[in-house]
């Protein structure tokens, strides 16, 4: 099965003092044990870097980012028609950031089912599967 990863579970995986840290940290070993495919866009690896950047420090950014590029995540980069995609469906759903439609633009565009988040937005798509525990 394919799996879209959305930042705020990176997020709290690289924060130890997230309140969602320990979940993360199930949730997304859990996963990686199991061979899943998982599908980090780079959008979502931008707003992960920047957050990580903010909140904790620029190191812990850097770190995390070898890590995860060293993953075996899948780094999906947007595409002209994914970016597109992602532009429609922003002018659509007023609640969704930019970098969350680029997410809905993969769910659209090549069928992936389940997202990873602890986003409840997403609950409210029609044919997505939100896993947060």
């Amino acid at each position: 099965m394919a799996y879209l990863l959305d930042a705020n579970v990176l997020c709290a995986y690289a924060n130890l003092d997230d309140l969602h840290h320990d979940r993360a940290g199930h949730l997304l070993s859990r996963l990686l044990s199991s061979r899943e495919t998982l599908y980090l866009s780079d959008y979502v690896f931008d707003e992960v870097m920047g957050v990580i950047t903010r909140k904790v420090h620029k190191k812990a950014a850097l770190t995390f980012g070898k890590f995860l590029l060293g993953s075996e995540l899948f780094v999906v980069h947007t595409t002209e028609a994914v970016f597109l995609r992602a532009w429609d469906i922003f002018q659509e759903k007023n609640t969704f950031s930019f970098t969350d439609c680029i997410l809905l633009a993969l769910h659209d565009l090549f069928g992936i089912t389940t997202i990873i988040t602890f986003d409840r937005k997403f609950q409210r798509v029609k044919d997505l599967t939100v896993l947060s525990e």
